[in-house]
This record gives C-alpha cells, structure tokens and sequence, in this order.
C-alpha cells in the first residue's frame, strides 16, 4: 500500500484552509474597522472637551454685566478683565470662531452648533454638538457644561 494523499483529500484540505483563512482574514478587517471608529469618537470626545475647557476658562473671567448672548444663544460676546475689545465666540462654516479685536481665529472645526444660555447671574450653560465621518460613518458628540460667571 503506498501512503500519501488522494487529489480529493488534497482538494478538501485546501478549501478548509481557505475557509479558515477567509475567517480570519474578516474578523481582522472587522477589528480593524471597529478600531478606526472607536479611535474617531475618542478623538471627537477629546477634542471637544479641550475646546470646551478653553473656551470655560476665558468665558469664567467675565461678569454678567459684561456679557451677552445674541442671535438666540449662537453667539456670546463678552469682555475679560484688562481687555478694551468684545470677545465673540460663534460657529460659521462647521468652525467655533473666536472674534476679538477685528481678528476672526477658527479655534475649532467638526462643531455643528454652540447654543449659550444664560441661566442666572452667575452660570451660563454652553452646549457643543460636534460632528466627524470616520469610515463612511457619522460620529456625534455632544458636550453641556456650565460656567459660574465672575461676581464683580
């Protein structure tokens, strides 16, 4: 009897390997995938926090007096302590702009909308939607925080 594999037995190992192969072959892709989109949101998440931390730390210097909310919350102007010029922030274009002194700087992109309430004297609420496409997919982010006004 001569040992040794059948064309058959061949043809059968062969397509298990590739089945085999394919699986894997899916499940990276898969990982990989899943990977992009959870780094995009935490990219959307961090990036909007640290905007929202920027934008609080010079938003708290002001008073109630030396703030206003137009255009129904899409735009805060406000003067800072030792600072003769309006402070503006507003979304145009997808971009959170930063107006001051007749300089327009886009300090953040991927933003859909900013909405500023003032709730009392004190606290003004500031709520971000940010927006980003990772892999033909839409990410969304929306961030509310308050900011406790300065009492002069």
């Amino acid at each position: 009897m001569k040992k040794g594999l059948t064309i058959v037995e061949m043809m059968v190992s062969f397509g298990i390997l590739v089945v085999v192969l394919a699986g894997i072959f899916l499940i990276l892709r898969l990982a990989n995938w899943s990977w992009d989109i959870d780094s995009g949101k935490l990219d959307l998440q961090q990036y909007t926090r640290l905007v929202m931390e920027n934008m609080i730390r010079e938003i708290s210097q002001s008073n109630h007096d030396e703030l206003t909310v137009n255009n129904g919350g899409a735009r805060l102007d406000f003067l800072v302590p030792n600072v003769t010029n309006m402070i503006s922030y507003y979304v145009s274009n997808g971009q959170l702009i930063r107006s001051h002194a007749g300089t327009n700087t886009p300090i953040a992109s991927h933003i859909d909308s900013v909405t500023f309430t003032l709730l009392d004297a004190e606290n003004l609420e500031i709520q971000i939607q940010a927006r980003k496409t990772v892999k033909n997919r839409v990410l969304t982010f929306p961030l509310t925080e308050k900011v406790r006004l300065r009492n002069e």
